[in-house]
């Protein structure tokens, strides 16, 4: 474990924590001494960072959701906060990617794009509000790109999915900034997974 434990007591929620991104997220959080609940789609890749988190000495639980269902998301966050009790700490990190021309774009995959990388932040941010108010704030960290910043051929419909997260976390920011609740947006470049 570091010794930097700058989160120790926190709780943080991390979706699409069973790949490479989020796994490299919950880990780091972990490190720090939070508590982190481990959000994947795929038990089997959200149960393998779970098991890594605790073999390094930190606590994590399992939960499934498929974040582009409002159910599933506002059921992620109850059950963090029953297990760990609360939430001090929401990454959106879970997303997906799809490429193509816009003549060659199908319009299936526009909408399963938006279905999940912009309104997974919004119902995230949404249902962690009342969390994060009765812990007095918080913070809500939504993963975009440097596609949502610069767009580039062949990735009009992710760069798209990708800028209305950072729009959304502007608005979330300005809108939620009195109640202590910090409102960031992350934007990697291209990542080897």
């Amino acid at each position: 474990m570091s010794q930097d434990r700058k989160l120790a007591g926190k709780i943080a929620l991390v979706t699409g924590a069973g790949g490479e991104i989020g796994g490299a997220v919950a880990d780091r959080l972990s490190q720090a001494g939070a508590s982190v609940a481990v959000v994947d789609l795929h038990e089997e890749h959200g149960r393998a960072a779970v098991a890594r988190i605790e073999a390094a000495g930190g606590r994590a639980t399992y939960v499934r959701a498929d974040v582009s269902k409002a159910e599933d998301v506002a059921a992620m966050l109850a059950q963090t906060a029953e297990y760990f009790g609360g939430v001090d700490i929401v990454v959106n990190n879970a997303g997906l990617q799809r490429a193509g021309t816009i003549e060659d774009f199908s319009v299936e995959d526009w909408d399963a794009l938006f279905a999940v990388n912009p309104r997974s932040c919004f119902l995230a941010t949404k249902f962690a509000l009342p969390y994060l108010r009765s812990r007095g704030g918080g913070a809500i960290v939504n993963m975009s790109s440097l596609a949502g910043v610069t767009g580039g051929p062949g990735g009009s419909g992710y760069s798209a999915s990708k800028a209305a997260i950072i729009a959304l976390t502007k608005s979330a920011a300005a809108e939620l900034a009195s109640e202590n609740i910090r409102v960031n947006a992350i934007c990697p470049g291209w990542v080897e997974s």
